[in-house]
């Protein structure tokens, strides 16, 4: 198949852009899954507080991230190890509150759960869910009785309470706070997208990015300290400010802009590209926010818009 275009240089700004133009020269990784890992880790990281008003709905910075390869030696592994460490060096906690090999809708629960009775629960309630394999969580989601599919998508509207209907499971979390983080090649992506997954919300509450080796490294590569230490130090600074900023608007330039814009990423489209993409606009909105935030802004400008538009489009 065509490769698409690489993304317009607009999507590698602020903080995102500071760590895939470190990191790339050093790995094999798509440039592209180094944005999108540093994406969902960021705004995993900050929490629930920073959000955007869309009416009564907030829109938090938990992404949900597909990475796409023709082949399983995409280095999709590898761009997650290269830039989970920059964020490591940079005092992460989040990267401690991953959950992998999800086989239920009650385990998302489990793992953030408010305290009852004897069990303290999680004071934390941030988390990352990690599918090195997204077509098993595909193929687990479709099963009959499957609480999987009906859980993500609740956590990814980031309501006040997240629990399951389940009549043997009383647990529930409340502000909950995820991110979706995950690697599949495209066959298998193809072979997996059901009409149920398309149809019943999951599938397009992801952004899918292709993803491929950008270069041959025979011996490997390695970010040197004299450039991770002072990377980490920005990233430091831009995720502490994100923590203190709670309810983002836009600048009235930015809202001219969303304003323009808005009625073509709500157009109907037809089959499986319609369904897909037709959680457009808050995908677009969320972007905007983690970019205005990774800038060390407190307000998302003309430029975040763009640069989010720009890794939207591709």
């Amino acid at each position: 198949r065509e490769w698409p275009e690489p993304p317009d240089e607009a999507a590698f700004s602020g903080i995102f852009g500071d760590i895939v133009h470190a990191v790339e020269p050093h790995t094999e990784a798509d440039r592209v899954a180094l944005l999108g890992h540093a994406l969902v880790y960021f705004g995993a990281e900050i929490g629930r507080e920073p959000r955007v008003m869309v009416g009564a709905t907030a829109h938090r910075g938990g992404l949900f991230v597909a990475h796409a390869g023709p082949t399983a030696a995409g280095r999709k592994g590898t761009a997650k190890a290269e830039v989970e460490a920059v964020f490591r060096e940079a005092g992460a906690t989040v990267l401690d509150r991953v959950v992998s090999g999800l086989q239920s809708g009650e385990a998302v629960v489990n793992a953030i759960r408010d305290p009852k009775g004897k069990d303290e629960g999680e004071t934390d309630k941030r988390l990352i869910l990690f599918e090195a394999e997204l077509g098993r969580l595909f193929k687990v989601a479709g099963r009959d009785g499957s609480t999987v599919s009906a859980v993500l998508r609740e956590l990814w509207d980031s309501p006040r309470v997240l629990q399951t209907a389940s009549k043997h499971f009383g647990e529930k979390a409340t502000e909950p706070h995820g991110a979706l983080l995950a690697h599949i090649t495209s066959d298998e992506l193809i072979a997996r997208l059901s009409s149920d997954d398309i149809t019943n919300g999951l599938a397009n509450r992801f952004v899918f990015l292709s993803v491929r080796r950008s270069k041959c490294l025979p011996d490997g590569g390695r970010l040197p300290e004299a450039v991770l230490r002072p990377l980490a130090a920005r990233l430091r600074e831009r995720l502490d400010l994100a923590r203190t900023i709670g309810e983002v608007t836009r600048t009235p330039e930015a809202r001219a802009a969303w304003e323009a814009v808005y009625p073509v990423l709500t157009e109907e489209r037809p089959g499986l590209v319609g369904a897909l993409l037709a959680r457009g606009a808050p995908q677009v909105c969320r972007l905007s926010l983690l970019y205005a935030l990774g800038s060390g802004a407190a307000r998302i400008e003309r430029e975040h818009l763009e640069s989010a538009l720009a890794l939207w489009s591709y």
